[in-house]
């Protein structure tokens, strides 16, 4: 019973070791097949040696050479079957490899042990008993390890231990019933017996050995129980944190649900991991197509514990657990994304900050209306409106005041254009206005005039008004565009010959294909000119009328293409300031304006234009009073020109931004003064130092122009009342000149008096024009 025990201990033992070998791999591997090596040589020699010490009937005890013999084949012949059985890991090849050196093992084992003579007789064997013994020893070497091998559960490697033991003491007993012994037929031979107390003390290594490796085997087990628990608990936790409900399941049946199924199933765990994986997708067909087609989306539905019915994706993905293959199915309810799908597909083509259409929505409108003229020969019109002077607004007031004008401004579009009509944004300040069934072209005047009214009512934005205009640009399809890229470009270059005069209307023309490449040629030459330097300022005298002296000059930019020609500003200001230029080239003719003038006589000033988009950020003021203390400029010296426009959103930050212009000393001028927006409030609310009267009063003076000539005489008077200058711009005839003279104006400025001129000819025109005083004084 003894040697039963520990070559049953033994066996066990060898199992778990080659289970760890056959999940290892390298040196690894071959360390638990040393190990499993000896486990199984020192289980099987100690088992021997004690079947040796034990005598049986007819059987002298004893340990002898033979016996030592046996025990160096268990190790060797075991050494053989564990290597092939741990290395191989397909299940045929582990029968053939771990049934021949298990069978030689067992029986060369007892035939060794047999084979030496202890005693006076002849050994006879039973050949039949003898092959049959050694094929049962074969069959069970092999199904034990089989057995063993087959999964990580303990109930595995206790079948195998049992089917090893019993395979080899059924071996052991048919081997010794099929073994007789003749009395006296052999010879006599001498025993080489060893001590009894030797053989036990080499037993009692062998247990040690053997007790080693078992706790060694036990705390490796307990090792992997834990890990595989840790995995379990990993997997659980990652089946968990997956927002679509996953099902584990063996075969047909639900070993784990996550938390997610059982809501989709309205079901809970426990009778989810209780059932059928059919019993909530009873579709087969479903089933076969996702046991066909692992990792593919098959579509079905899910029977809820209710009753209840609803359409899921599932995909399926098999992996294998402790040599087991499982099946991990992900199910997706689909009607809660087939829903924010649909959402998502209305936000990709509408503005989420107006709610109207964008150009993703536009170009299918376009493309449908296209088709539909193709078929009904009914054309439509496409409007391009932009707000102009939108990022003015922005600057000034902040992007949350341009935002609300925005929305207003889509507001008032709704309200005002027909309900068959398409409105878009399509970016920014750009709105887009689609009229189907144009009958006839004056439909698109009347509908233009309406939208630039909508714009021209001021926009009251909590404690701020804007007052705003509108660039519109029409074009009409199929005549302007025959598909809707062209139909939009034809609308867009429209649009930029309106914004050229601002708060106007252009309908397409063929010749505006040529103005639009003009303004792209502008614009690369701005570009090169920014990067490059490109710009120089000239000078346009300022006189007085009375005693016809010069007071100064206005320094106007220009702006030199890549052939040295000058560009004038009235052909690349507008396009600077929409690319957002004019800013940066604002401060640069303000310092070149100063350190210029430093040069001239201390009596003469220098007038510098502000773009509006000079303003907003409130670092202006900075600039002017950082430029006249590095120049050396006498503050009084400066003059600064703003036009009328700045002044349409009556902003107190304009106001405030105004007052800290005139703290640096420098003198603040009203600009093209009635024209536009002209406003008599403008004069009381800032205490301008100038007026400029626009050229356009001079173009329509023709000497009998007896309005034009009491409106000057009028602003001429206003002026004085307010302690205000007032410059005539525009003055070209001596009968201009004469009726200023008449009326006390102040300054005039024209090409009557001079022209615009370089800083060089500025040098020539002061030495001639001092010479001439003296002259006149001599």
């Amino acid at each position: 019973m003894l040697t039963a025990v520990i070559f049953a201990v033994s066996c066990f033992l060898v199992i778990s070791l080659l289970q760890h070998a056959s999940e290892a791999n390298g040196i690894l591997r071959s360390g638990w097949l040393i190990a499993a090596l000896l486990a199984v040589g020192a289980g099987g020699g100690a088992a021997h040696y004690l079947a040796t010490l034990i005598p049986a009937q007819g059987w002298p005890g004893g340990e002898n050479l033979a016996t030592l013999t046996s025990s160096i084949i268990v190790v060797g012949s075991a050494g053989i079957a564990g290597w092939a059985a741990g290395i191989l890991r397909i299940d045929r090849h582990l029968i053939i490899a771990a049934a021949l050196p298990s069978a030689i093992t067992i029986a060369t084992m007892h035939l060794a042990v047999m084979a030496y003579p202890r005693f006076q007789g002849q050994l006879m064997w039973l050949a039949v008993m003898m092959a049959a013994s050694t094929a049962l020893a074969a069959v069970g070497g092999a199904c034990g390890l089989w057995i063993g091998k087959s999964g990580r559960a303990v109930g595995f490697r206790v079948a195998g231990t049992v089917a090893l033991t019993a395979s080899t003491y059924l071996h052991h007993a048919i081997t010794l019933y099929a073994t007789s012994v003749g009395v006296g037929a052999g010879p006599n031979k001498p025993v080489l017996s060893a001590s009894f107390d030797w053989t036990v003390g080499v037993t009692v290594l062998l247990g040690l050995l053997i007790f080693t490796l078992i706790l060694m085997g036990t705390w490796f087990e307990v090792r992997d129980i834990r890990r595989s628990r840790h995995k379990d608990e990993r997997l659980k936790s990652l089946a968990e944190a997956t927002l679509d409900g996953l099902v584990v399941c063996v075969g047909t049946q639900i070993v784990h649900a996550n938390q997610n199924f059982s809501v989709l199933a309205r079901s809970c765990q426990e009778i989810i991991r209780a059932s059928e994986f059919s019993r909530w997708i009873p579709d087969v067909a479903a089933v076969d197509l996702l046991s066909a087609r692992p990792n593919l989306p098959v579509q079905t539905n899910l029977v809820r514990s209710d009753g209840s019915c609803i359409e899921v994706e599932l995909v399926q993905q098999t992996i294998d657990v402790d040599g087991k293959a499982h099946s991990v199915i992900g199910i997706r309810h689909l009607s809660p994304r087939r829903d924010t799908g649909q959402q998502l597909q209305i936000a990709l083509q509408h503005d989420a900050l107006t709610g109207l259409s964008n150009r993703a929505r536009l170009n299918i409108v376009l493309q449908e209306m296209f088709a539909l003229e193709a078929a009904s020969r009914q054309p439509f019109a496409v409007y391009s409106i932009d707000i102009d002077r939108f990022k003015h607004v922005n600057d000034v007031f902040g992007n949350g005041y341009g935002d609300q004008l925005l929305v207003g401004f889509a507001q008032r579009l709704r309200k005002t254009v027909g309900s068959d009509h398409f409105i878009a944004r399509i970016g920014g300040d750009e709105f887009v206005v689609v009229q189907p069934n144009l009958a006839a072209i004056d439909d698109t005047g009347r509908l233009a005039i309406c939208l630039a009214s909508i714009v021209a009512e001021p926009f009251v934005l909590g404690s701020v008004t804007i007052k705003a205009t509108a660039s519109i640009g029409v074009a009409v399809a199929p005549k302007d565009g025959a598909n809707p890229e062209q139909i939009l470009k034809s609308a867009d270059q429209a649009m930029q010959q309106a914004k050229r005069t601002r708060n106007s209307v252009k309908t397409f023309a063929p010749e505006m294909d040529e103005s639009f490449s003009d303004r792209v040629h502008i614009e690369l030459i701005l570009a090169n000119a920014i990067l490059n330097d490109r710009f120089v300022l000239h000078y346009q005298p300022l006189f007085d009328v009375a005693s016809g002296a010069l007071i100064g000059f206005e320094a106007l930019i220009r702006m030199i293409d890549d052939h040295g020609r000058l560009v004038p500003p009235a052909s690349f200001i507008p396009v600077a300031e929409d690319m957002g230029l004019l800013g940066e080239i604002g401060a640069w003719a303000l310092k070149e304006a100063c350190v210029n003038a430093v040069k001239w006589p201390e009596q003469l000033t220098i007038a510098v234009n502000l773009s509006a988009t000079q303003f907003g950020d409130g670092s202006l003021a900075h600039l002017v009073s950082s430029t006249i203390h590095d120049s050396g400029l006498a503050a009084s010296r400066l003059e600064l020109e703003i036009t009328e426009s700045l002044l349409l959103e009556d902003s107190d930050s304009i106001m405030a931004e105004l007052r800290a212009l005139k703290d640096t000393g420098a003198k603040i001028v009203m600009d093209d003064f009635g024209t536009g927006y002209s406003s008599l409030s403008y004069l009381w609310k800032f205490p301008f130092d100038k007026l400029k009267v626009d050229r356009s009063f001079m173009t329509g003076f023709d000497g009998t122009g007896e309005r034009v000539k009491t409106v000057l005489r009028t602003v001429i008077g206003l002026g004085r009342e307010l302690n205000m200058r007032v410059t005539v711009e525009g003055v070209e005839t001596d009968e201009q000149a004469a009726f200023l003279k008449s009326v006390n104006g102040d300054q005039v400025q024209g090409y009557l008096y001079g022209v615009p001129m370089t800083s060089a000819d500025v040098s020539i025109f002061l030495e001639e024009s001092f010479s001439n005083a003296r002259q006149r004084q001599a």
